[in-house]
Formats: structure tokens, sequence, C-alpha cells
């Protein structure tokens, strides 16, 4: 008899994940019983207003904010603080290309920094090649690159361990449209190549739907609604997603100013009854504002409404 192979193992899988921060008037709960996966070769978009609670999960996810209920692993390893052996599992290239560079080391060094850390070595100018970059920028200083150079010497530099997981927290917000696609290219050919995961933060829907397989939309630190990413973009079915891909800019809607949302976003050390959207949207019932609602499913698409759309 042949033995069965083992289902490849989830890259990363977090599961009702809170964290909290104290302000004067109480405590904000910035993610509130989070739960999400990425498989081997997958890219998962996490999407949201600012605010929303996307870096913080990132973070999070990093070792870099302790979370108060929930659990992590990355790669099979439960994630407790940083750790220079989760620097081997995760990368991550920030929205800022020229604040997560020191300024004051030249490419190389940069590009060099995840072997030093962790006793290993590698080839720093076949590494810039990967990222289709002439090996002769080692030499240089940040200011000394383009915005999108720049960029490109980050994702180098997260690659350098080859982790299984990258995240990218917003990785085009800085760079104007053409250099954008570029990075966007580069960031499929990577994943081609290596086979790692991605977990993609954006609020840039036009790029999330070129890249990401799955798409997790967040709003007030939860998790609204999940699912293929064209299944989300072609049928969402809560309100805040619809919302969302309704006011994101097309060539349709030049000249047009979409509807804004009804009502305020509430405090947000607001302990929630029911639906935490209740308050701004259109299809609220009564028992949106009384009870919180579970999944939903739909195949592989889920979504946590009372009155979906």
């Amino acid at each position: 008899m042949t033995a069965t192979a083992a289902p490849p193992r989830i890259v990363v899988d977090v599961k009702n994940v809170v964290v909290e921060f104290g302000v004067p008037s109480g405590k904000v709960r910035a993610v509130d019983g989070v739960s999400l996966s990425v498989n081997p070769g997958e890219t998962v978009a996490v999407v949201g207003e600012s605010g929303c609670g996307k870096t913080t999960l990132a973070r999070a996810i990093l070792g870099l904010q302790p979370i108060v209920e929930g659990t992590i692993e990355v790669d099979g390893t439960i994630v407790r603080g940083t750790s220079r052996g989760l620097a081997e599992r995760v990368g991550i290239v920030w929205q800022d290309p020229y604040a997560s560079l020191n300024p004051k080391w030249k490419v190389e060094r940069s590009v060099s920094e995840p072997w030093r850390i962790t006793g290993k070595s590698g080839d720093v100018a076949s590494l810039l090649r990967e990222v289709g970059l002439d090996p002769t920028v080692m030499s240089r200083y940040p200011h000394q690159l383009s915005g999108g150079q720049r960029q490109r010497v980050a994702i180098a530099r997260a690659l350098a361990l080859r982790p299984p997981l990258v995240i990218f927290d917003e990785p085009t917000a800085a760079l104007d449209l053409s250099i954008q696609a570029q990075i966007l290219n580069l960031l499929k050919d990577i994943q081609r190549d290596l086979g790692c995961a991605f977990l993609y933060i954006s609020h840039d829907l036009t790029t999330v739907r070129y890249l990401a397989d799955r798409i997790a939309v967040m709003y007030l630190g939860r998790i609204v609604e999940t699912g293929p990413t064209e299944q989300v973009f072609e049928n969402p079915r809560h309100p805040y997603t619809r919302a969302l891909l309704e006011s994101a800019p097309t060539l349709d809607k030049l000249g047009h100013l979409p509807e804004p949302l009804e009502g305020e976003l509430p405090d947000p050390t607001t302990r929630f009854k029911g639906c935490r959207f209740a308050g701004r949207c259109v299809r609220a019932l009564d028992v949106c504002r009384t009870q919180d609602p579970g999944p939903s499913e739909e195949g592989q698409h889920t979504y946590f409404c009372h009155n979906p759309g």
C-alpha cells in the first residue's frame, strides 16, 4: 500500500487573535478575534480602511506586537515575541522603503543584514539581480536610489533568508503608477520562482485584485468577509465589503464621488453587542444591533452578516 503524502503545512495560522491598546478612556481592541491562514505559494490580501487593524495584525505575526488572546503559528512554530528563528520564517516589506532602510548603510549592508544576524552568508549581487537591480547599486546609499529601486532593495532584504512567508504592508503606496505595476509584476515572478506565500496588506483594491488569490476584509478589528478574490469582487455579501468596492476608483466612475457611508465610526473603545457595522448599514435589522453575526458559508466564501446583500 502506498503511503498517502501529508498535506503541506499551513505557512501562517492565526486563531482568535486579540490585540489591545490602553487609552485614557479604556481599551481599544485593534484586532478582535481574528482567524486567518495562508497556504504555501498563496497570496492572501487583508484589506480595509485605515485604522481597521491590518498593520497591527501584521506586527503581531512578526512578534512585534503582543497579543492578549489567541495563537499565531508561522511555519508550524508558535510566535512568542521576536526571536532570531522567526526572521528565517517570515520577511517583511514596509510601505515606505526610505524609512525602513538605514540611511547610513550602503545597499550591500542592508541586504546582507539578515545573513549577518543569523550567522549565514549569501551573494548580494545575485539577490539584487533577482529583484531586477544591477549589482552596482551595492555601493550606493538609499538617498541615491529612486523610490522603486529602494523598494526593490527592501524586497531583496526580505527574501535573503528564503522565508516561506513574506508580509507586504502597502508596498506600492509610496510609488507612482508605472513603478507600482513593475513591483506587482516582480512579486508575481518571485512567487512563481520561489514558491513562497505572501500576506499582502493594502487598501488599494486594484492591486489586490491583480495579485491576491484570497481576500480578507477587515472592519474595526474584525474580519467581516473572506473568500477567493474574484468571488468577493463579483459577489460581495457583506454591506461593508460592497461599500469598500464601490468606493474604489474605476474608469467608469471618473468625475463621480461614491456615496458616503451613513453614520459615524463608533468610539474605538466600544464593546459591541451586535454587528459593529450596524450603525452605518442601510440593511441593518433589529437583530444586527443585538446579536453578533456568526459565519455564513457559500463554498469557500465566508461572511459575517445577518442580512447580506
